[in-house]
C-alpha cells in the first residue's frame, strides 16, 4: 500500500485545535463528512469534491436514521456512490463495525470497493483511519478501529459466517429471482441480533422480491423505510433530457429505469404500462365474508356473473366475478381456495338472490370442465334453482355452461385484452390485477406463471363469453362485442375441431 495515500494502522497523528473541531464535527453527521471531505471520480470531470444534491442528502440522513431502508432509484442517480460515501463515514467513526455489500454482479461490488479507496485516498491525514496490513484488497477495506467494509456478489452464501452490523443490497432487483430468496433466507437470522440493512435497487419486473418488499414498504407492511427517487430529482435532467432517452431506451424502459415502474418482464397478455394505465384498484365498500362489493346493486341494472369453480383443496381459487353491464364495472368478486363444489353453489345462490331481491336482471354462467360439473349437477338437481337468473350456455353445445378449449380460451384472452386496451372493461380487485401482471404466453395460449394462480381471469374470461352469446338478442352486447370479435365466430363452419374437446386444466 502506499504510504503516501493510505496511512498504516496505529500510525500516530497530531492534530490542531482546527482539526479535532472538524472531526467532531464529522463523527457526528455524516453529510457534513462527505460534503466537505469526500471526492469523487467525475467521468468527463476527473476528480472533483462530493456535491449532495438534495435527495442524496435525504437518503443518506435515512440510512442514519432509520435500521431498515428500501430506496428506488432511478438510474445513474447516484446512489451507489452514496452509500460508498457513507459506509465509509460509518466504518471510520464506528469501532467494531463489519459492513457487508452485496450487488448483483462481482464486479459491481469490486467496484463499489474502489469508490470506497478512492474516497479514502483523498482524505485530510489526520482524518483517516489507519488501514490494517490485510484490510487493502478489491474485495474489503479493514481499518484499525476494527471495522471493516466487505463486498460480495448477492448469492446464497453472501452474510453466512459474518456478524454485520449494517448490509447494503445493491441493485437487488437485477439479482436472479431464486438467488434473491435463498439470500433473504440467509440474511434474516444474521440481522436478527440487531445489524440493519439498506435495500437499494433500479425496479426490474414486478414479481421478485425486491418488487414485493417494495410494495410492502410503501404500505407500510413492513419494517422498512420506504424513499424513491425518479430522473425528476436529478439536477439537469430535463424534458429534453428525457424526449432524448425515450428515444433511446424507449417508453417502457424509461418507466422502469427513470421513474420506478415495475414493469412485468415476459409475453404477458396485457402489457404492463397497460396495466398501470387502465387498472386502478380499489378498496370494496363492503366485504360479506367471503365477497367484496366495490358498488351497490342498483334496481333495474343488468348484471353479469362469471363462475370458475375449484376443487377446494388449497390449490386454486374458486371464483365468482361480478360486473355490472353495460358499463363493465366490476362491482363484486367471490374469491376462496376452501370452497367446496356445494359451498361454491350456496355463494352463488346467495349472491345472485341478493342482486334479484334489488330488482336487478341477472345473466350467468359456469365453466364445466371438471370440477364444474359438480356444480352444474346441483343446479340441476336444485328444485329452488334461481328462476330470474337467466343461466348462459354455449351455443350449439350439448353440455350447459362454457367448456373451455385451447382455441376458445385464447379467443376471450384476446378479447380481454382488447377490453382492457380500449377502457371497456373496469377491473377494481388487485387480485385480478396480481394475477394479470402473471398470465404469460405459452405454446398453445394463455396461463399463469409457475407459482402463481389465474381463476381469477378465468372467471372473467366466463363473463367475456356470456357477452359473446348474448349479442344474438341484446343490442347492447351487439354494439359492444361485434368489433372486438374475428369474422370466424360468425361462420359456424370455420371453427375448429378441437372445440370438440375439453381442455385439460390445471389444478
Amino acid at each position: 500500500m502506499s504510504t503516501e495515500t493510505v496511512k498504516r494502522a496505529n500510525t500516530p497523528v497530531e492534530y490542531t485545535p482546527h482539526d479535532l473541531i472538524e472531526l467532531r464535527k464529522c463523527s457526528e453527521d455524516p453529510v457534513y463528512f462527505i460534503k466537505n471531505y469526500c471526492k469523487i471520480e467525475h467521468p468527463s470531470e476527473g476528480l472533483v469534491n462530493f456535491t449532495l444534491y438534495p435527495f442524496q442528502e435525504e437518503m443518506i440522513r435515512a440510512f442514519y436514521e432509520h435500521r431498515f431502508v428500501l430506496t428506488e432509484n432511478s438510474r445513474q442517480s447516484g446512489k451507489t456512490t452514496c452509500a460508498a460515501a457513507y459506509f465509509l463515514w460509518y466504518a471510520a467513526f464506528h469501532d467494531h463495525k463489519t459492513i457487508l455489500i452485496v450487488s448483483n454482479k462481482a464486479s459491481n461490488a469490486s467496484e463499489f470497493i474502489h469508490r470506497v479507496r478512492v474516497m479514502y485516498e483523498y482524505l485530510p491525514f489526520w482524518l483517516k483511519p489507519g488501514v490494517t496490513s490485510t484490510g487493502w484488497n478489491a474485495q474489503s477495506v479493514g481499518f484499525d478501529n476494527s471495522s471493516r467494509i466487505i463486498s460480495r456478489a448477492t448469492s446464497e452464501s453472501s452474510a453466512r459466517g459474518l456478524s454485520l452490523s449494517l448490509v447494503f443490497a445493491d441493485e437487488l432487483a437485477f439479482v436472479r429471482d431464486n438467488i434473491q430468496e435463498e439470500f433473504w433466507a440467509a440474511l434474516s437470522p444474521t440481522l436478527s441480533t440487531g445489524g440493519s440493512l439498506i435495500v437499494a435497487s433500479t425496479p426490474d419486473g414486478d414479481s421478485n422480491l425486491f418488487a414485493k418488499l417494495a410494495r410492502e414498504a410503501q404500505s407500510g407492511l413492513n419494517e422498512f423505510k420506504y424513499f424513491k427517487y425518479i430522473w425528476t430529482d436529478v439536477p439537469g435532467r430535463d424534458e429534453a433530457w428525457k424526449k432524448s432517452e425515450i428515444m433511446r431506451i424507449g417508453p417502457d424502459k424509461f418507466l422502469q429505469e427513470h421513474e420506478c415502474h415495475h414493469l412485468s418482464s415476459g409475453s404477458i397478455l396485457v402489457s404492463s404500462l397497460t396495466l398501470q394505465q387502465r387498472i386502478h384498484v380499489e378498496d370494496p365498500i363492503k366485504i360479506l365474508k367471503e365477497f367484496k362489493i366495490w358498488a351497490e346493486f342498483e334496481r333495474g341494472k343488468r348484471y353479469i356473473l362469471g363462475i370458475d369453480p375449484a376443487t377446494g383443496t388449497g390449490s386454486d381459487f374458486s371464483v365468482i366475478e361480478v360486473f355490472e353491464f353495460p358499463s363493465m364495472i366490476q362491482v363484486a368478486e367471490f374469491r376462496d381456495n376452501t370452497t367446496s363444489s356445494a359451498l361454491l353453489y350456496k355463494a352463488m345462490k346467495s349472491i345472485i338472490k341478493f342482486i334479484e331481491i334489488n330488482g336487478c336482471e341477472i345473466y350467468y354462467s359456469v365453466e364445466n370442465n371438471g370440477v364444474g360439473e359438480g356444480v352444474l349437477a346441483l343446479l340441476e338437481a336444485d328444485e329452488n334453482a334461481p328462476m330470474n337468473a337467466e343461466f348462459i350456455t354455449q351455443e350449439n353445445s350439448k353440455r350447459p355452461g362454457f367448456v373451455t378449449t385451447n382455441r376458445t380460451k385464447l379467443k376471450a384472452c384476446l378479447t380481454l385484452r382488447e377490453m382492457i386496451e380500449d377502457g371497456t372493461i373496469k377491473i377494481k380487485s388487485d387480485a385480478v390485477l396480481t394475477e394479470l401482471k402473471n398470465y404469460i404466453r405459452t405454446k398453445r395460449g394463455y396461463q399463469a406463471k409457475d407459482g402463481a394462480t389465474d381463476d381469477a381471469i378465468s372467471a372473467i374470461l366466463i363473463v367475456i363469453r356470456i357477452l359473446e352469446e348474448i349479442i344474438q338478442f341484446d343490442d347492447e352486447a351487439f354494439a359492444m362485442m361485434t368489433d372486438k370479435l374475428d369474422e370466424d365466430y360468425f361462420d359456424e363452419n370455420k371453427a375448429s375441431n378441437e372445440d370438440d374437446y375439453a381442455m385439460p386444466m390445471v389444478l
